[in-house]
């Protein structure tokens, strides 16, 4: 059966886009991209351990590494590349925030290791599963991609020392947003969120990403992006470097959406700064009846419902090219 295919943004205000400094429309950007196409062609030509491995990710690689004071940086195909690869190669077990991204729970199954999933930011519960199944893999999001909760990483941090397990971060949705101080083993940067780009950047100690280079079967066996991908990655991160305008403005209107929403007396999922915002229903039917109301009136914004999450709700992505209008609009259209 062929699957429907749903409305996309037409003429609406996008509240469903993760670029959340708009980088991916910069002229900067695409000319990167453009000029990295006539230099390097369209494709790769193979993977990165054969011949598809090409200056401008190399310099992407760098930059990264340096970006987050780390040894030595990694470039994937994508996010869900890059924690199945890493994931597959830790032969130990996993203790993972139950709310994780889909793909770390599936690099857990893959891998054949044992998991154990705590219950949400609970940090008592993930001591309670690490003093059971040592050693092991310590693995949260920073950013939660469904709540827009921020995990308490330096408390992760200090489990993961005490319990001498190594420590993943995910931080798809905070790099760019939140501070570069991530204290972990390792780093996972999907680059299509904040960055406005594609592919994953894994950073840490240079060991772990020799490792990785060998024994991540994803980053291996795949096809690398390309290379003009990493050109158009890396003047946006010099972008986003240069031009924090973009976050200052991005947080100004996280902190308007959280005070007219709660005046509105509507129920948000997580009160942090964060460009995720969800509006609890706990109602399928009604959620998706929202949805289809808020698209009338001018935004595209999507419904979450179950089995994707336990408590539906609008999922909102605010982002620096929205208006404050845009939101206070928004939240009215919720009433």
């Amino acid at each position: 059966m062929l699957r429907k295919i749903e409305a996309s943004p037409g003429n609406c205000i996008n509240f469903s886009s993760n670029d959340y400094l708009g980088l991916s429309k910069s002229e900067t950007v695409k000319q990167a991209f453009t000029l990295g196409v006539q230099a390097y062609g369209f494709g790769s030509g193979s993977s990165p351990l054969i011949s598809g491995y090409y200056a401008p990710t190399r310099q992407l690689e760098e930059a990264f590494a340096q970006a987050l004071k780390q040894e030595q940086a990694i470039f994937f195909n994508s996010g869900y590349h890059a924690n199945l690869g890493l994931i597959q190669a830790f032969a130990m077990p996993i203790v993972m925030d139950r709310l994780c991204h889909a793909s770390i729970i599936d690099g857990a199954r893959l891998s054949g290791n044992k998991f154990h999933r705590y219950r949400h930011n609970d940090l008592a519960h993930a001591q309670e599963l690490l003093s059971k199944t040592e050693p092991s893999i310590l693995i949260s999001e920073r950013v939660f991609s469904m709540e827009g909760s921020i995990a308490d990483v330096n408390g992760l941090s200090a489990l993961a020392k005490q319990y001498k397990t190594p420590l993943i971060i995910d931080d798809a949705h905070g790099f760019g947003i939140l501070p570069n101080d991530i204290q972990s083993d390792l780093v996972v940067i999907p680059l299509g969120k904040a960055l406005g780009g594609m592919g994953a950047i894994v950073a840490g100690p240079g060991y772990l990403i020799d490792y990785l280079r060998q024994f991540a079967r994803s980053y291996i066996y795949s096809t690398a992006l390309p290379p003009a991908i990493a050109c158009a990655n890396l003047a946006a991160l010099n972008l986003m470097q240069k031009e924090t305008w973009r976050l200052d403005k991005l947080q100004s209107l996280i902190a308007l959406f959280n005070s007219t929403a709660n005046s509105a007396g509507l129920t948000l999922a997580s009160q942090d700064l964060t460009p995720i915002r969800s509006i609890l229903i706990n109602d399928n039917k009604i959620a998706k009846q929202l949805e289809s109301h808020l698209q009338r009136e001018g935004f595209f914004v999507k419904a979450i419902v179950a089995p994707t999450v336990q408590v539906s709700r609008i999922r909102a992505s605010l982002c620096s090219t929205h208006k404050e209008e845009d939101i206070i609009n928004l939240i009215k259209a919720m009433r």
